[in-house]
C-alpha cells in the first residue's frame, strides 16, 4: 500500500492518492470528483480541481497541524497541483 498523500503530475494528468481522496469524500467531496481525481484530471481541469481544493481546505480546518496529511496537503506541490499558481 503506497504512503503518498500529495497529488502528482504525471503524463500530462493530476492524480490524488486513494487514501487521500477517501478523507476528503468524507468531509464532503463528491465521490464522482473523487474517482475522476484518482485516475487523473487535465491540470486545466479548474472547476474539478476548485471542487477538490475547497473539500481541501474544509479537512484541513479540522485536522491537526502537524499531521502527514495536514503536511501534505498544506505543500508547496499541493497547492500548485490545486491552483496552477505558485504560492506567494
Amino acid at each position: 500500500m503506497s504512503t503518498r498523500l500529495e497529488p502528482y503530475y504525471q503524463n500530462g494528468l493530476v492524480y490524488f492518492p486513494q487514501s487521500t481522496i477517501d478523507v476528503l469524500v468524507a468531509v464532503g467531496l463528491d465521490w464522482r470528483i473523487g474517482r475522476a481525481a484518482v485516475r487523473g484530471l487535465a491540470a486545466d481541469d479548474y472547476s474539478t480541481l476548485g471542487e477538490i481544493h475547497e473539500a481541501v481546505k474544509n479537512l484541513l480546518a479540522n485536522i491537526e497541524p502537524g499531521t502527514p496529511l495536514h503536511i501534505a496537503l498544506t505543500s508547496e506541490n499541493t497547492w500548485f497541483m490545486l491552483t496552477g499558481v505558485p504560492r506567494r
